[in-house]
């Protein structure tokens, strides 16, 4: 079973941070795509920008000196006369690890050498999340991580409640030992995002929300961006939200 891949930016306000820009690069990026055979997921989308239904599909070809993209369609003709009526197809997979995003254009049915196929456009519209402000993503109750805060005494462990490239919140339920101030730093942190996948990092809170709870109870919301981190550990933290958001997909 192939994997589903989630749509994260495509038709969202804040696109423009993430455009490949370039014709040559879209096409570059393509062009691996059909040399390493990577599954895409396909969302049909409808006039009010709600998917419809979905579909894996794989990159067959390009037709260079006509701009064409050829791919597979699916095994259900209903399907296909559905997309080749005027739909908006939003594709998604990933290319060495990092997520990769594109629309193409309503496609027409054709053969070949006796397959059937889609032909299409080239995409004018690709996304590469390769970027500091990238989606954040919320940790499901069933996903363990957690931050270690470093002590004069030991190390304090705390859930993470959200991630993203940029930085984490925690949810402290109750009293805390350390303040938390906004514009504070905590250098030297382990986050551990999964069972034996750990890394330090330099946190600096950005927000510290007070709110009261059942009985009265404080909950603190704390916000930290990363400072500094390599593009090693923001490539962890973007596998970790981008399996997150599969498996999210997947049990909808």
């Amino acid at each position: 079973m192939s994997a589903t891949y989630p749509i994260t930016i495509l038709g969202k306000p804040d696109l423009d941070n993430f455009l490949i820009v370039s014709p040559n690069e879209r096409r570059n990026q393509i062009k691996m795509m059909i040399r390493k055979e990577i599954k895409v997921s396909v969302y049909v989308i409808d006039d009010k920008g709600k998917k419809t239904s979905n579909f894996s599909t794989s990159l067959l070809g390009i037709n260079q000196d006509r701009g064409l993209l050829i791919l597979d369609t699916t095994p259900n003709q209903q399907l296909n006369e559905k997309i080749t009526a005027g739909a908006k197809l939003y594709c998604a997979t990933s290319l060495n690890d990092v997520p990769i995003e594109f629309e193409i254009k309503t496609p027409t049915q054709a053969k070949l050498a006796e397959r059937p196929v889609f032909v299409t456009q080239l995409p004018e519209v690709l996304v590469r999340m390769q970027r500091r402000d990238y989606f954040r993503v919320t940790i499901p109750a069933s996903v363990a991580a957690v931050c270690y805060f470093p002590t004069d005494d030991e190390s304090i462990k705390i859930d993470i409640t959200d991630v993203s490239i940029g930085g984490l919140s925690i949810t402290i339920q109750g009293e805390f030992p350390l303040p938390f101030n906004r514009a504070e730093s905590y250098d030297k942190c382990e986050i551990q995002l999964s069972l034996g996948d750990s890394f330090e990092v330099d946190l600096e809170v950005r927000n510290h929300i007070n709110k009261s709870g059942k009985n009265g109870t404080k909950i603190t919301q704390v916000g930290f961006a990363f400072k500094n981190i390599s593009e090693g550990i923001q490539n962890q933290i973007q596998r970790f939200i981008f399996n997150i958001e599969s498996k999210r997909l997947r049990t909808r």
